[in-house]
Order: structure tokens, then C-alpha cells, then sequence
């Protein structure tokens, strides 16, 4: 079993590829995106733990003029492209904004300033659990172009591939756990790809390299606030309340589904 320096919780590229830990290189995404340019805004929504934000702390460190990416890029897949890095690596103004610790009941307004800000950039990238609802006052967010998990375009830059696992498994010595590793965290099917969950995989062989009898857990279970399930209900009352309890006994309700376009 190798050693492998897994950088559990951290979501900066630069953090990462500085202090030599871990990475399984997702730079092609920047190709991909880089194709079709005359897409002002592209979403991009996945589950929670799937590299969302390490995402976008690589294309900001690839993009950002204030930055130079040389070092952080050496040996990756995109620094084979020397004539894209050449026009596009460090030479555009880019804000990167992570959103996943704001909380509050009130942010329509400064929401919906911050679009408009956003709207004003040579183009945008947007990640998230959820779609956005294109009903808005502010126009520019009617034309953004949404990459969901039924789409195939990204897919394989979110989550760990099958290769991705071959690899990791191999680089780090452990094989053998192949198929405990596809058993738990194979469930994920995103487009054309089967995906694993990242924040399971690298939780499960931290913990592995350090006790290879671990036992493998639910780790990306664990991470969720179930705070909005609670005042949902709260707000709801007791209809809510009576139907939940149904479908947890096993039974079943029928709802009426007001979909936002």
C-alpha cells in the first residue's frame, strides 16, 4: 500500500498542487469549455462533494490575469495544448466567487445584483446543486446554457470515472479494494458516464492507508445539513408532516408537481 497524500476538505487548486498533494487531473475540462466560447454562461449543477468548487478554483487559476498559472499547470493535460495556453492561460480579468458558506432568509435583491455584476464578465461559469429558474427581471440570466446530469458534456470532470478509480487505485497501491470501492460508491450515472462519488473514494482510502481493515462508510451522508428539511416542515405543518410519515411507512402520496421554467 502507497502512501498517498489525500487532500480531504481541501477545494483550492493552487493549495493543492503547491503542497504536492493528490490530484486527479480534471484540467481537460478547460479544453472542453474553451470549444464553444460563444456561450456567454454555462451552469453546470452537481450533487454535493463532487468537486464543484475545486472546479472553479482551476479555472480561476488558469484564467486570471492577476495569476501565473505555469507552475500549477506543469504536467497536467491541458499544459500539452502550448497554443491554447499561450492565448488563454493568465490573460483574462476573472472573479471567482464561492457562494456554499453564505446563509440567510434574505438575499433576493443582493442575488439578483450580483447576476447582474457577474453578467457583465466576457463569460461565466456557474456551479450548483440545482437549477436556476430563468424567470428573472435581470435578462442575463436567461441566457445562460445548463449542463445537468443528464447531459454528457462535462460529465467526465465532476466525480471520479471508472478510469479515474483504475488509476487512483493503482497509484496508491490498492487494487485489491476495487471492488469494494465500485460495490459502495459506484452509483452515480451522469450522461453516457458511470461516476463515482469523489468525496466517498478519498475519504474511504485515507482512512485505508491507515488501517487497511477499515471498514468502508456512508462518508458523504454524513456531510449533510438537514437544518432546510426541518424549517420546511415547520413551515408547512402538519399536512406535510402526515404525508412524510406515509411514504416513510411504505405508502405512497399523490402530489401535484408545479415545475419553474
Amino acid at each position: 500500500m502507497k502512501l498517498l497524500n489525500i487532500p480531504v476538505g481541501v477545494s483550492d487548486f493552487a493549495e493543492i498542487r503547491q503542497n504536492g498533494y493528490y490530484y486527479v487531473d480534471k484540467s481537460a475540462f478547460i479544453r472542453e469549455l474553451l470549444k464553444t466560447t460563444a456561450t456567454k454562461v454555462t451552469l453546470i449543477t452537481r450533487p454535493r462533494r463532487f468537486g464543484k468548487t475545486l472546479a472553479m478554483s482551476m479555472l480561476a487559476a488558469f484564467f486570471d490575469i492577476r495569476k501565473d498559472g505555469r507552475q500549477l499547470f506543469k504536467g497536467l493535460d491541458i499544459a500539452k495544448d502550448r497554443d491554447l495556453c499561450e492565448e488563454w492561460m493568465n490573460r483574462w480579468p476573472t472573479v471567482f466567487l464561492s457562494l456554499k458558506n453564505v446563509d440567510g432568509l434574505h438575499f433576493e435583491k443582493a442575488y439578483g445584483q450580483l447576476v447582474y455584476e457577474i453578467g457583465n464578465l466576457f463569460m461565466a461559469v456557474i456551479t450548483g446543486c440545482l437549477r436556476i429558474s430563468k424567470e428573472s427581471i435581470f435578462t442575463g440570466t436567461n441566457n445562460f446554457v445548463s449542463d445537468t446530469i443528464n447531459s454528457s458534456r462535462y460529465d467526465e470532470y465532476f466525480g471520479f470515472t471508472q478510469n479515474d478509480i483504475d488509476r487512483i487505485l493503482e497509484d496508491a497501491g490498492a487494487t485489491t479494494q476495487m471492488d469494494v470501492i465500485k460495490k459502495w460508491y459506484d452509483g452515480y450515472h451522469f450522461g453516457d458516464f458511470d461516476v463515482y462519488c469523489p468525496w466517498d473514494v478519498m475519504n474511504y482510502l485515507r482512512d485505508y492507508q491507515h488501517d487497511p481493515r477499515v471498514k468502508p462508510s456512508s462518508y458523504w451522508k454524513n456531510t449533510s445539513d438537514n437544518a432546510i428539511i426541518r424549517s420546511f416542515i415547520d413551515y408547512a405543518g402538519s399536512s406535510i408532516t402526515e404525508k412524510l410519515e406515509i411514504l416513510l411507512s411504505g405508502g405512497y402520496i399523490i402530489a401535484e408537481n408545479h415545475q419553474l421554467s
